[in-house]
């Protein structure tokens, strides 16, 4: 009898020990085969050893595969604004460069719309860098899925917000399979002022301005917007100096789960909480930009231009200071106050609908018990006299 009992001991490790043999390194479980049966093998969600360094070197080179040509174009374009197909404003503060089949007048059409574009910021006292717009049109140039300006309506040079002799910007106007922002214009026509341009975003700011601080720089382009609810700053600016019909928050999930739940920290700071304006902002003490689907920073940018002064911007956006400090020094007003205006001008929380207290659930019950038991008691009352 002890044999066997030895017997029955070992027979289960000896099993155990055979599928930890087959499962563990070098040989990794596919995700079919006998093993996936029983949940042994590497899933779709899993990464094989070394996956996530790959990646992350890959991620690397790329990114710099993209700013070599970035810079490499950006020299090619201060170049050509040493050669015959450019035209400038008279300030010298805006430069087009273009190129076959446009024309003149046609590139002077698109400095009339830069020109008009940069006119609805505010001027400063101190001056701000040189413009330069690249107008993409040659049918001779080679597409390159790779060249980011091939594919895409606009594309600012990385180094123009930081550093570097001129703010330039890229304008793609042949054919390609994305446009720049779904819904947005390029150039939009005003009655009063004739064409004005959508294209210049952050670049205005710094053709009016100067370059930002490197942590201000990193704060208004890291906004947590999707691609679809993207718009210029032009237009955010135009609606902060109107009246806008707002757009509501809701307190209640009613959306698939690859669209968003509901907006806690949006719903929080709209009510009235300015620690959480200032997360979702990217402007609390962590400094960390949230990840609210609604609120992206040219709401902000575009509330400052609106209500403050020129110099007061001048002081915050070319600040060296983290973006919190940068504005509370420029305004005077805790970043979460400022966060919290910005957004209540375009967004707004209905009131709460109306909910059932457990107390009050009880005390319809009781009611509803009471009406019955006094029902019954009558009914059987009529039923005796009768």
């Amino acid at each position: 009898m002890a044999l066997k009992r030895w017997r029955w001991v070992w027979g289960p490790l000896l099993a155990a020990g055979f599928v930890v043999v087959l499962t563990l390194p070098p040989g990794i479980p596919t995700e079919t085969g006998i093993l996936s049966v029983f949940g042994l093998a590497y899933s779709p969600w899993q990464y094989p050893p070394g996956m996530v360094h790959r990646a992350a070197v890959e991620g690397a080179l790329n990114q710099q595969r993209r700013r070599l040509r970035a810079e490499m174009l950006a020299d090619s374009i201060l170049v050509a604004t040493h050669g015959p197909r450019v035209v400038r404003s008279s300030d010298g503060a805006v430069t087009i460069v273009y190129e076959d089949p446009i024309a003149a007048d046609s590139a002077r059409f698109w400095l009339r719309a830069t020109l008009a574009e940069l006119d609805l910021y505010p001027k400063g006292k101190s001056g701000g860098l040189p413009i330069v717009v690249a107008l993409l049109s040659s049918p001779r140039r080679h597409p390159d899925l790779r060249n980011e300006s091939q594919q895409t309506s606009v594309l600012w040079r990385p180094r123009t917000a930081t550093a570097g002799p001129a703010c330039i910007l890229t304008v793609n106007l042949r054919p390609q399979p994305r446009s720049w922002w779904p819904g947005a214009s390029l150039v939009v026509h005003d009655p009063g002022v004739g064409p004005v341009g959508r294209f210049l975003d952050y670049c205005a700011l710094g053709g009016r301005y100067g370059a930002p601080g490197a942590s201000v720089a990193r704060w208004a382009g890291s906004s947590p917007e999707w691609y679809w609810r993207a718009s210029s700053l032009a237009t955010r600016l135009w609606e902060a100096r109107r009246s806008v019909r707002k757009e509501d928050i809701p307190r209640e999930w009613q959306f698939p789960f690859w669209y968003g739940q509901v907006s806690w920290v949006g719903v929080g700071c709209l009510d009235g909480d300015e620690s959480l304006c200032a997360r979702t902002a990217g402007l609390g003490t962590a400094g960390a930009s949230g990840s609210d689907f609604y609120f992206e920073h040219r709401l902000i940018v575009g509330h400052l231009l609106a209500t403050g002064t020129a110099d007061q911007f001048a002081s915050f956006w070319r600040s060296p200071l983290a973006p919190r400090a940068a504005l509370q020094q420029a305004y005077r007003l805790p970043p979460g106050r400022i966060a919290l205006e910005a957004f209540r001008h375009w967004y707004d929380v209905p009131p709460a609908p109306p909910r059932a207290e457990p107390r009050l659930m009880l005390a319809g019950l009781l009611w509803a018990g009471a009406a019955l038991a006094l029902a019954l008691v009558a009914g059987r009352r009529w039923t005796t006299e009768i």
